[in-house]
């Protein structure tokens, strides 16, 4: 049978940890006795990601259904409260192990607001890496925008909802729901370790010589800025954001002399860009530059389900799209390359 490896790659550089600001604190301002009642949804937060690899027994959606007694993972929710100068006046967060909606209730002075409200997975702890996401330059709704710490996981997924809304005596009462901003690629590379069918049925594993796999792409977005009215609402790794390509997720297959079946591997990365143009890469054994297959635009739709598929048999041929089962290469004879 053979041996499935999990793997998390982180493909962002260090410069992502630096500059976010402590997610846990709850600005205390001096409020006021006018009350907005927040009703925040949770129910379109992950439950579109609900992919079923059918090839490697992998249900997406069951390790959602799982989160919080499987891997301690919680439901964050910020709610940020901004002025009608576009400053911050009060925030809140809170953490969920369910889908159920979560109610907020806090004091305003009267005037014009925006509330903003995000949605990402969160260990319950204080400090930066409470969540996979940071917040970075909250006090002014011009600067403020979340920020990925690493993409390369389903924990990694975002949702953003905000309202313009106005309070005086007598309070308010608001509905939020969060949609996703990005998308969630499910990642499957199989037969990395072998030359040709016949190496794989008779277990002689000769050594492709392959030392780097990845899903490249030129338009890595890093973080999305929480003013609605934003002109722009993505940021990218480069300030073009097409500049340069970047690795979306990157695996360095390791034993790739042995003769065990150490040669599929799965995992997640998720797609902050709008456009993106997507490219496989592999590097050769005492090769500085990757080979490039595949390159094309692709314009993702937030909260879709897709498919990132490379099976070294067929190396020429693989797949990025929508989510499904109808892309698994098979064998019937052997194949030799």
């Amino acid at each position: 049978m053979k041996k499935i490896i999990f793997f998390a790659a982180l493909a962002f550089t260090a410069l992502l940890f630096t500059s976010c600001e402590n997610d846990d604190i709850v600005i205390e301002r001096a409020g006021g006795d006018n009350m907005v009642s927040m009703t925040v949804t949770l129910s379109d937060f992950f439950s579109s990601y609900n992919f079923v690899d059918s090839k490697h027994y992998v249900d997406v959606a069951d390790q959602y259904r799982t989160f919080y007694s499987a891997d301690g993972m919680y439901i964050q929710s910020r709610v940020l409260f901004y002025n009608s100068s576009g400053m911050l006046a009060d925030s809140v967060v809170t953490y969920s192990t369910n889908t159920n909606a979560v109610s907020i209730v806090k004091g305003l002075a009267a005037g014009k607001y925006t509330a903003v409200v995000t949605l990402t997975f969160a260990t319950k702890n204080t400090g930066n890496d409470a969540s996979l996401w940071c917040i970075v330059g909250r006090e002014s709704l011009n600067t403020a925008y979340l920020e990925c710490k690493d993409n390369t996981s389903q924990w990694s997924i975002m949702s953003y909802a905000s309202q313009e809304f106005t309070i005086d005596k007598g309070g308010i009462s608001l509905t939020l729901n969060p949609k996703p901003v990005g998308a969630l690629a499910y990642v499957a590379f199989d037969n990395f370790q072998y030359a040709s069918r016949n190496d794989c049925i008779n277990k002689t594993a000769s050594d492709t010589q392959v030392r780097q796999i990845a899903l490249s792409s030129q338009d890595v977005a890093v973080g999305y800025r929480l003013n609605p009215h934003a002109t722009e609402r993505y940021i990218y790794l480069d300030d073009a954001g097409i500049t340069s390509l970047h690795d979306l997720i990157s695996v360095e297959p390791g034993d790739m002399g042995e003769t065990y079946f150490k040669n599929n591997f799965f995992g997640f990365c998720y797609i902050l860009a709008p456009q993106c143009n997507l490219s496989f890469r592999y590097r050769m054994e005492n090769e500085s530059v990757p080979m490039e297959i595949g390159n094309s635009d692709f314009a993702i739709t937030a909260g879709q389900n897709y498919l990132a598929y490379w099976d070294y048999l067929q190396r020429y041929n693989p797949y990025f799209g929508k989510a499904d089962n109808n892309h698994w290469h098979s064998y019937g004879a052997p194949l030799v390359q």
